[in-house]
């Protein structure tokens, strides 16, 4: 009965120690599990990370070469504006040239217009006086025609009252 008993409680103990076995092994099994899927979860969290980072880098790329082409854009632009602003200026410059070329030629017009009406005036008081001296020099001539014809006449007479 003495033997019967401890072999009932070794029994017993063996079982306890089993049952403690088992538990302790599903717990282990459960904590592997458990670090097995912590280190899975991290592991998928890494490659998310990982993508993300790529996905960053990518888009940072994109955005440095779209802000390279704005730059460019941009300098083009400028030098555009500056062309333009130096061919509006050339064209300013060249119509303030033009209009002081236009007055210098007006200008010129109206020296030469006074000077030909000066010679105009002069030319008409040198026709007027050639004019006048023609209208004297006839005059002479019809005197000095009339004073030889009165002076024939005389000779004419005198040598007929001589004859």
């Amino acid at each position: 009965a003495h033997v019967r008993g401890l072999h009932a409680r070794a029994a017993e103990a063996l079982e306890a120690a089993r049952a403690e076995a088992k538990r302790e092994a599903e717990m282990r099994r459960a904590a592997e599990n458990k670090v097995h899927a912590e280190g899975s979860a991290k592991l998928k969290a890494h490659e998310r990370i990982s993508e993300l980072e790529a996905s960053l880098a990518a888009e940072r790329q994109r955005l440095a070469v779209a802000n390279d082409a704005l730059i460019k854009r941009t300098l083009d632009h400028n030098q555009a504006e500056e062309a333009l602003a130096a061919t509006l200026r050339a064209r300013e410059d060249d119509a303030a040239k033009l209009e002081r070329l236009d007055q210098q030629r007006e200008a010129e017009a109206a020296r030469a217009q006074a000077l030909l009406g000066g010679h105009s005036e002069a030319v008409k008081a040198q026709e007027k006086a050639a004019a006048e001296l023609r209208e004297k020099v006839y005059a002479l001539q019809m005197a000095l025609t009339d004073a030889q014809r009165k002076r024939e006449d005389a000779d004419a007479a005198k040598r007929h009252a001589e004859h």
